[in-house]
């Protein structure tokens, strides 16, 4: 995995942003100008094994289901709500897989954002470090969830916490599982609440790049029953999965910015672009 070369002190030197999150998305959008489509084979493949094929093998090779416990819901919620069943094939494809691709998906969008390599196959690249990227993935749901068990707002707090994991491993391969984690937390200290404003800057656009393919599902006009059906679906999904790319490349810049903390300071092919879009 190749990163930028930096001292120990800059590996653990981060930045409070003050970037505007609409400026953090334009200059996003406008990095992907010229290999805009290319980058988004690499997004689309990854969505493909973290996301489509999951759903088709849980709901045609289900092999038993598994309910998600409510009895540490209030029980007027576990009368009112019926909770999914969850294929246990999907849950164990879900937590012995999504780590490397995550993973793959951060290799790639840093490769695409520092050199302008954009190279679809690098979104397998989490598989070098399979175990590693696994355990961030396997303590990062652990940690969720127990957030969320103690109401709502800890459960968000969390995973923004640990958010930027995935970028710190592919940034070096050599690091260690807790000290991804804890450099995780220690670099988003002030900053969860910009990311979460920067992933509300895309809300409108993934919501309405999804709407057609659930709408025509809900009133029945595409049925997800047969294989044709949830190839149809799919297909109409793909503006929804551009949104995605476009949400992905957003992500990495932010991560750049807590590396760099202004467009100015970053330092590889494309810095003029960046230092430009600073300087308006």
């Amino acid at each position: 995995m190749k990163g930028i070369e930096m001292s120990e002190e800059q590996k653990h030197s981060y930045f409070r942003i003050r970037t505007n999150p609409m400026r953090i998305r334009q200059a996003a959008s406008m990095n992907l100008n010229g290999y805009w489509w290319i980058y988004f084979i690499g997004i689309f493949v990854y969505y493909f094994f973290s996301d489509i094929l999951i759903n088709v093998v849980g709901r045609y090779f289900p092999s038993g289901y598994m309910a998600i416990p409510m009895s540490n819901l209030p029980e007027e919620i576990q009368k009112s709500v019926a909770m999914p069943q969850i294929p246990v094939v999907l849950f164990f494809y879900v937590l012995l897989m999504s780590g490397a691709f995550e993973l793959g998906r951060a290799v790639y969008s840093l490769s695409a954002l520092r050199n302008r390599l954009v190279i679809p196959r690098l979104v397998f690249e989490g598989f070098s470090v399979y175990f590693r990227a696994t355990a961030i993935c396997v303590i990062r749901y652990l940690l969720t969830a127990l957030g969320f068990m103690c109401f709502f707002f800890p459960g968000i707090v969390v995973n923004y916490a640990y958010s930027q994991a995935y970028y710190l491993l592919a940034e070096d391969e050599k690091r260690s599982v807790i000290e991804c984690l804890r450099e995780s937390r220690r670099m988003m200290v002030g900053n969860k609440l910009t990311l979460f404003r920067l992933d509300l800057t895309y809300f409108f656009l993934v919501f309405a790049s999804y709407l057609p393919s659930y709408i025509l599902v809900g009133n029945g006009t595409v049925s997800v029953d047969g294989i044709n059906g949830m190839l149809t679906f799919y297909l109409l999904q793909i503006p929804y999965f551009m949104a995605m790319s476009s949400f992905c490349m957003g992500r990495t810049v932010f991560y750049e910015l807590l590396r760099f903390g202004s467009f100015k300071n970053f330092k590889y092919r494309g810095e003029d672009f960046f230092r430009e879009i600073g300087s308006l």
